[in-house]
């Protein structure tokens, strides 16, 4: 007796059982099934993520940077003023680290002397921050600061602590408590933005890998932005990580080619901007090493971009020398900070609340060497106030 057609026939049949009650099952649990395997996916995107450490950029626009045909931006700068600083015992200060313009008060910020000197709008000294020292009050260093018509808050990182004071008066206010290490600081409607680099590849003060903390006004983090590496590092630090105006803060870090433009009173509003340098962009191997960066002849952005409404000043670096050059948005062209021999317009710190540029500057030598370079002259009065130790501050008023 011939049984293997039987056996056969068998198999079939149970291999149809077999098959159909799994369909049965699948059909039954599908909806559990899929949930399962997006959770597995999600789960290896995380993971994956964090592997990385780092997460892709989408740039929103590019700016073009060919210097070879590269016109003046003379044409775009309609006048350079000169506001005399006034002269007080109290309002030394030997260098300009930070410059914040905000409502009818300068704020220039020395870290090297930790202090922070205020001015109105048409020069007058007000007061000048001044309080070194471990009292509550007090400070033991301004790593970076930031204003409001309010407030001034600044970063103690050797306290741990964000101090506020009022900027009126200078009088003390409150302290927070940080809950992180913070390179730099601005103010954004309802909290704060801080700025964090790794800049030594051992060294990695805050719990989590991230360059951009945004906080409530208690310092409690809602939004946290640009992972970073494990052991990766900045070619070289900065001293200041944002630069503001009245309606934005743009944020950069040294080693890439592009900037991040948030605005104060919308916080999910970020706008990332790329410089396109063409030959002239650093390899992804030199980006943590300066001195490739340099010896190559490549072009980064250096200082952190300053921008109004209508045009960009970019200083940019190549071969340990840096320039600066604006980019004009409506015609949508890059354009350099000399017109033949002449000095157009040195970078400047920040914008005012009437859409200009603003440069301090406190050395006569620094003024003979611009103006030696064909920069505009001051007038005589400005000059003696200039040649007898005072400062100024340089509006540019583009067109």
């Amino acid at each position: 007796m011939n049984l293997q057609p039987v056996s056969n026939r068998l198999g079939l049949i149970s291999g149809f059982f077999i098959v159909y009650s799994l369909h049965s099952l699948y059909q039954k649990y599908k909806v559990l099934c899929m949930r399962m395997l997006l959770r597995i996916f999600v789960m290896f995107v995380m993971i994956s993520c964090q592997y990385r450490g780092t997460e892709t950029i989408h740039t929103d626009h590019t700016i073009v940077f060919h210097e070879e045909s590269m016109p003046s931006m003379a044409e775009n700068i309609d006048t350079v003023m000169y506001l005399p600083l006034e002269s007080h015992k109290d309002g030394y200060y030997s260098h300009v680290s930070k410059v914040v313009s905000c409502g009818d008060k300068i704020f220039i910020g020395d870290f090297v002397q930790h202090k922070i000197v205020v001015y109105d709008t048409v020069g007058r000294f007000l007061y000048a921050l001044n309080r070194r020292g471990r009292a509550a009050n007090e400070y033991l260093e301004i790593k970076s600061f930031c204003a409001t018509e309010n407030e001034i808050s600044l970063i103690d990182n050797f306290s741990h602590t964000l101090k506020i004071y009022n900027s009126a008066t200078g009088d003390f206010i409150r302290n927070h408590t940080m809950p992180f290490v913070a390179w730099d600081v601005e103010w954004m409607n309802g909290g704060y933005a801080f700025a964090f680099s790794p800049l030594q590849k051992d060294f990695n003060p805050n719990d989590e890998r991230y360059r951009l903390f945004l906080t409530d006004k208690e310092l409690n983090v809602v939004k946290k932005l640009f992972p970073y590496k494990k052991g990766s590092t900045d070619p070289i630090g900065k001293t200041v990580y944002f630069s503001s105006s009245p309606q934005e803060i743009i944020f950069h870090w040294c080693g890439v080619d592009y900037f991040v433009t948030m605005n104060r009173f919308e916080r999910d509003s970020i706008k990332i901007t790329s410089v396109d340098f063409g030959d002239k962009q650093i390899p992804a191997k030199y980006r943590e090493n300066i001195e490739k960066m340099d010896e190559g002849g490549y072009c980064y952005i250096y200082n952190t971009p300053v921008v109004n409404k209508d045009v960009i000043a970019l200083d940019i670096m190549s071969r340990d020398f840096s320039a600066c050059y604006l980019y004009v948005v409506k015609e949508n062209m890059v354009k350099k900070g000399y017109d033949e021999d002449a000095w157009v317009m040195t970078y400047p710190s920040c914008v005012d609340r009437q859409g200009r540029f603003i440069y301090v500057m406190n050395s006569p030598d620094e003024y003979d060497m611009f103006v030696n370079n064909g920069f505009p002259r001051a007038s005589a009065k400005v000059e003696e106030h200039i040649v007898n130790g005072g400062s100024v501050v340089l509006y540019y008023v583009t067109k």
